[in-house]
């Protein structure tokens, strides 16, 4: 990655942000994965070596590492998604350690696993989140790279169901992107399988998929990103 590029629309050029050893006040890494501006102005991002956040006022970015000598650190350095909930606070998705959540208070990160009775691991795929989806009622749906959708409280910290291919009509546990509709369905969209359409009052799905022979239909299985806009339009990433 070439780090973060911020565009001026006055002047149409942009400004370059990049990752330097040298400086702690800059990006921790050129790779971003996700970027987020929360309530307060702040600019979040993440990468493949840490969370980062950025203060355009100072031009100082500040690094948020994963530490095994600090349980209130990150828990793994690739971030990959970022939320900030109805509460305000941050969220973080990990490739590889789970769910993360960032209080700018304390500077403390706490995290979540699906585990089970004994403490382990219950899946080692659900900690590799791609996004996350909190809906009306405040409750996330978290999609993983292999999982699956882990649905989670974060009010309670606990995992509530988890939604695979093997106990429901989900056609992929790759999910990539999820969002909602007025309706209060859920559009999963899934890496090779096209769209999921969820309805949660039920737990069926209906499944949107390509189709060569119909050009009105999905342009492609493999779904990067889905999002609702404010006029009723959903527009689908592939």
């Amino acid at each position: 990655g070439g780090g973060l590029d911020e565009y001026n629309f006055i002047t149409g050029k942009f400004k370059h942000h990049s990752a330097n050893p040298a400086n702690n006040n800059s990006l921790s890494n050129n790779n971003i994965r996700a970027i987020l501006e929360d309530t307060e102005g702040l600019l979040w991002l993440g990468t493949d070596e840490g969370l980062n956040s950025y203060d355009r006022k100072s031009n100082r970015f500040t690094r948020y590492k994963s530490d095994e000598n600090n349980l209130n650190s990150i828990s793994n350095n690739n971030a990959w998604c970022l939320h900030q909930s109805k509460d305000g606070r941050l969220w973080i998705g990990t490739y590889g350690g789970g769910l993360n959540s960032f209080d700018k208070r304390t500077g403390k990160f706490e995290t979540y696993f699906e585990l089970d009775a004994k403490g382990n691991f219950l899946h080692e795929n659900s900690n590799k989140i791609r996004t996350i989806y909190e809906d009306k009622e405040g409750v996330f749906w978290i999609g993983t790279y292999g999982d699956g959708i882990q649905v989670f409280d974060p009010f309670s910290g606990k995992f509530l169901k988890s939604i695979r291919t093997n106990n429901s009509a989900l056609a992929n546990n790759q999910v990539m992107s999820i969002a909602g509709n007025t309706n209060g369905m859920l559009w999963v969209g899934t890496y090779g399988n096209g769209i999921d359409v969820y309805t949660k009052k039920t737990g069926s799905f209906r499944h949107l998929v390509s189709d060569e022979k119909n050009p009105s239909g999905l342009n492609n299985n493999q779904i990067k990103c889905i999002f609702y806009d404010n006029v009723g339009t959903m527009w689908v990433g592939t």
